[in-house]
Formats: structure tokens, sequence, C-alpha cells
């Protein structure tokens, strides 16, 4: 990683440009395509690995839009932010409704999988974790996720 990759977190917005940050947010809410006509294990590991290729390519973007939009000073990334999760929310519901229902439930868990993933594909742009073992972390969360812990929670609500 390079030096102005490793110092991205810490630009503003407007040393990027808010069009620039605007258009690669929905970037990467798009870059998302296999649905449910794709068997669900191809289907999660064909996004899941379009979405690093997309963080790889937009590197410094990525990380101005996700260290900076925690930042209370900053409404108009931090609005940018949670739009950019709710589109990513919508995107993941529309291309798994054959194995999971949009209920509050599978919503809030899709948030915190984004979350998730946040850290995941952080640690691997610095070096912590290879682009395999975020895949393959990622991946496997998302699948059981989907597939055991949603449903379980459907089958016996918590009170």
């Amino acid at each position: 990683m390079s030096q102005s990759e490793a110092d991205a977190g810490d630009r503003r917005p407007s040393e990027l440009g808010m069009g620039k940050l605007m258009d690669a947010a929905r970037g990467f809410t798009n870059v998302r395509e296999a649905g449910v006509d794709v068997p669900f294990a191809r289907r999660t590991a064909v996004n899941v690995d379009a979405m690093l290729d997309w963080i790889g390519e937009h590197r410094e973007t990525w990380l101005a839009i996700v260290v900076r939009s925690t930042e209370p000073t900053d409404p108009q990334l931090r609005a940018l932010f949670e739009a950019t999760v709710a589109r990513s929310i919508e995107r993941a519901l529309a291309l798994n409704l054959d194995v999971v229902a949009d209920t509050p439930m599978t919503r809030l868990a899709l948030r915190g999988f984004h979350a998730f993933g946040r850290e995941v594909a952080s640690a691997w742009l610095r070096g912590e974790v290879s682009r395999a073992q975020a895949h393959a972390l990622l991946v496997s969360t998302l699948r059981d996720l989907l597939l055991r812990t949603l449903p379980a929670l459907a089958a016996d609500p918590p009170r």
C-alpha cells in the first residue's frame, strides 16, 4: 500500500470531491450483480469477490468514506455513508430474496454484516489479512447469516 493510500482515511471529502465520493458510493452498491438466478453458494462468492475487487480498485476513495464517515463534524459525508449502507441493504435483499425475507430483523442483520465487512476489508487493506482470507471470512459469515442465523431467529423469535 502506498503512503497516499495509507493516508487516504485522513483526507477530507472536499479533498477528494463530493461528486467523486457520490459516484463511488453508487458504484459500490451496484457492483454486486449475481442474483437469484445464480445458485446461492456461487452467488455469495461472486458478489463478495466483486465487492473486494471494487474496494481494491477504489482504495483511496473507499478508505476516505469509511474512515471519515463516523466523524460527527462532517454531516455531508455521514449522510452519504448512511445512504450507501441503505442502498447496499436494498441490493442485498434484492439479490437474496430466495433465501431471506425482507423483515426488520433481516435489515438489522444486513446492516451489522455491512459493519463487519468494513472491518474485514479495512484489515485486508492494512495488510493484516490476505485477500483470500478476507474473502473466505466474508463469504462464510454471509452464508451463515442468511441460511442459518436469520431462519433460526424467524422460527423462534426473541422476545
